[in-house]
């Protein structure tokens, strides 16, 4: 990897899970570097669909199998309903634990490190996806060998940090060090609900912004897991 990564467990023993968490992210941090240098672009600054150009390649390695928008069983007011509802990625480790992944993607603003209103919303709603996963929604896959298999709902924020200066030499942040010391070891999202968080400093490339006439940097990318167990 090229750069540090700073991985946070919030002290969960669960040394499986730990690992798996610590690979993914260092994947996809890895991943956004190889197709920066290949391609001069930075998958991290767009939105959460474009993310998948990281995150599959990330979770390959430590996955004996990936299913995109795996069919899951969605009741309205107690009634099954059709078309069935989607897990974003139905994961099985290298170690044969099952991962239902609902992911999400944000901007956080490194200059006032304020959670604003679209980043809380959508960690909220994944929340909210993962609240309402259950067995009874999984019962096909149950029935098709995963019976007796170890399964967990992880929600996956990842975030662009980027910063704002008047020009390239007044940007704050220089490394993962530095991007971890301004995040108050991931205090600064205390509101938010998760037990796993990851931050990594990406990169010194900057750009124009026309319309506040500031340069923008987009050094971070973060991630903030939630993963509980489905019962």
């Amino acid at each position: 990897m090229e750069n540090n990564i700073i991985f946070h467990s919030n002290g969960s023993r669960n040394l499986a899970a730990n690992k798996f968490l610590r690979s993914l992210f260092g994947n996809y941090v890895d991943e956004v570097h190889r197709y920066a240098h290949k391609y001069n672009d930075y998958i991290h600054s767009y939105n959460e669909r474009q993310q998948a150009t990281a995150l599959v390649p990330a979770l390959v390695p430590i996955s004996k199998g990936i299913f995109l928008e795996q069919p899951i069983r969605r009741k309205t007011r107690g009634v099954d309903i059709a078309p069935h509802g989607w897990v974003d990625y139905w994961v099985e480790s290298t170690n044969r634990y099952i991962y239902l992944i609902e992911h999400k993607h944000s901007y956080f603003n490194l200059n006032n490190l304020f959670i604003n209103a679209d980043l809380k919303n959508n960690h909220l709603v994944m929340l909210d996806q993962l609240k309402k996963l259950n067995k009874s929604q999984i019962k096909n896959n149950l029935d098709n060998g995963f019976k007796n298999k170890q399964i967990y709902k992880l929600g996956l924020h990842t975030m662009y940090g980027y910063e704002k200066a008047k020009s390239d030499k007044d940007f704050n942040y220089k490394n993962s060090g530095h991007l971890f010391g301004q995040l108050k070891k991931f205090s600064v999202f205390e509101e938010l609900d998760f037990n796993y968080a990851g931050a990594s400093f990406i990169t010194k490339r900057h750009s124009f912004d026309s319309d506040s006439r500031k340069v923008i940097h987009f050094p971070g990318l973060i991630f903030l897991a939630k993963l509980e167990t489905v019962r």
